[in-house]
């Protein structure tokens, strides 16, 4: 009867440490995850050399709480306005960064475009999508 009890304590015990494992890789992992891009971010797609992040601009949009918009780069093109830091992102309102990744062994370039809300001092993640750098070359170099 004590080994089962043994056997039992065990048992939660685990299932309580995968438990807290989930929440802190969905609290912090998921939210990187999301903030640099996918898993292959690292990963040049051409080479597979070590992917970078060359130049990252942080920008606010003008949707506000849940509205949404179309994930699409003429959006960006058409409303993001660049600011310094995110103490100019006005209450309520969507902003994003707009990293440049670059591959340090063949110079291959993407671009990762993250949608946040900023809420409390936390960014709260809407949206990572990722595009070929040439189709956001001419905006991200008139800035």
């Amino acid at each position: 009867m004590e080994l089962i009890i043994e056997q039992i304590q065990f048992i939660l015990l685990i299932i309580i440490f995968v438990g807290v494992l989930v929440i802190l890789i969905l609290k912090f992992g998921i939210g990187l995850y999301l903030k640099y891009g996918n898993a292959d971010t690292d990963k040049c797609p051409k080479c597979k050399g070590t992917m970078i992040i060359a130049k990252s601009r942080l920008y606010v949009l003008p949707i506000r709480f849940d509205e949404t918009h179309k994930q699409m780069p003429e959006y960006y093109f058409e409303n993001a306005v660049p600011i310094e830091n995110e103490e100019q992102i006005p209450t309520g309102n969507h902003s994003c960064y707009i990293h440049t990744l670059q591959c340090q062994s063949c110079a291959f370039k993407n671009v990762n475009v993250v949608d946040f809300l900023k809420v409390r001092d936390k960014e709260i993640i809407k949206d990572a999508q990722e595009y070929p750098y040439e189709v956001f070359q001419d905006f991200l170099e008139k800035i």
